[in-house]
């Protein structure tokens, strides 16, 4: 993996169809975001549609579909042969 990016940071939810896109990813890769006490609030795949090519895409919602709340959230993507590349993302919600 080079290092990812990813934007905007900060990510703001204010209501509108934003997305927080990773880029730089090999093909396949899984992405999973944590909140900072390490629970996982999102999974983003090819099979879910969020992963498509080298890049990631996050609505800012988490499993049950609500938007997360303000704070500061970490990627951690990995690909099936155990390459993987991180970061953070910081949240804030109007």
């Amino acid at each position: 993996f080079e290092k990812s990016i990813g934007g905007p940071n900060p990510f703001i939810l204010d209501g509108s169809p934003a997305r927080f896109t990773i880029t730089k990813l090999r093909d396949n890769s899984t992405v999973k975001i944590f909140s900072l006490n390490g629970v996982v609030v999102r999974e983003l795949t090819s099979n879910n549609g969020l992963v498509i090519g080298g890049q990631a895409y996050w609505d800012g919602k988490d499993y049950n579909g609500d938007p997360v709340a303000s704070g500061v959230y970490l990627y951690l993507a990995f690909t099936d042969d155990g390459k993987s590349t991180a970061g953070k993302i910081a949240v804030i919600r109007k």
